[in-house]
């Protein structure tokens, strides 16, 4: 039974509105409690991706059993349901037919990705000032009804204040921005994920790494060197001149075949 206190819902996916890294998190007054849906389902890493065919075999469509356990385990912690949530915080404007799951509640809240991250970065780290820079392949902001794709930003920290001091975005010539051409470099040499180049970066014994060789700076912002990828269709993103890149990289096409790439070398790549 809800009691006198204000509760907030926040998720990362809803039911076929799909998110990685599938999770969600509830406060209940002063207290909280959130859960990723790896924790239910015992999946490392689990974004609770299940799709499956339409029954007339038209489209493709997610499924997102795993996204209502986890909203349901925090909701069960407080002995609450989905009529007592008051605000939902979520990165999309919410169709209809989810904000019925919801009839009591009196807002729908966004979030702006890059500022999660600043909070995420800032508020654990300790700090009473910082500046902080946010990299990452897109993170959208919802403001006035507009989408806003933002690939890099940056950030001064103070106490409880933050303050946005740059950003560059998607829409500034539909460049690539860096935290792209990061996920490329991942994809070309078969890492596993974005955290595996992070994580071996630092195994790395490269003093000097030439990292302008991959990017150029236009009016003021950097971005991925427009000769070595481009943007194709909006979308879809592919090398423009490989060769170009794998000389940037020391590479062949040969070292890119499975297990052929050294670990040391593997290290000082991902630097």
């Amino acid at each position: 039974m809800k009691k006198n206190k204000q509760i907030i819902l926040w998720v990362n996916s809803f039911f076929g509105w799909p998110h990685h890294d599938n999770g969600a998190f509830l406060f209940y007054g002063d207290q909280y409690i959130g859960i990723n849906s790896e924790r239910l389902d015992k999946v490392k890493q689990s974004n609770g991706y299940k799709y499956k065919v339409s029954s007339k075999g038209n489209f493709v469509h997610y499924d997102y059993d795993r996204a209502a356990a986890g909203i349901q385990y925090c909701l069960d912690a407080f002995h609450l349901d989905y009529a007592d949530v008051d605000i939902v915080v979520y990165l999309e404007w919410l169709p209809k037919y989810v904000r019925e799951f919801f009839p009591n509640a009196k807002k729908y809240a966004l979030y702006d990705h890059h500022l999660a991250h600043v909070f995420s970065a800032y508020f654990s780290s300790g700090f009473s000032e910082a500046a902080v820079l946010v990299v990452d392949g897109q993170g959208k902001r919802i403001e006035n009804g507009q989408d806003t794709m933002v690939m890099q930003s940056s950030y001064y920290c103070s106490g409880k204040q933050i303050e946005k001091l740059s950003e560059t975005t998607w829409q500034d010539d539909r460049r690539i921005g860096i935290g792209t051409m990061y996920e490329m470099v991942t994809r070309l040499l078969d890492f596993s994920s974005e955290g595996t180049t992070m994580w071996l970066s630092s195994y790395s014994s490269q003093k000097n790494i030439l990292w302008k060789n991959l990017l150029k700076k236009y009016k003021g912002h950097f971005y991925a060197d427009d000769e070595i990828i481009k943007d194709i269709s909006g979308s879809r993103l592919k090398f423009l001149n490989k060769e170009i890149f794998l000389k940037q990289l020391s590479l062949s096409e040969d070292d890119l075949e499975t297990d052929k790439i050294p670990y040391g070398f593997s290290a000082d790549l991902a630097a």
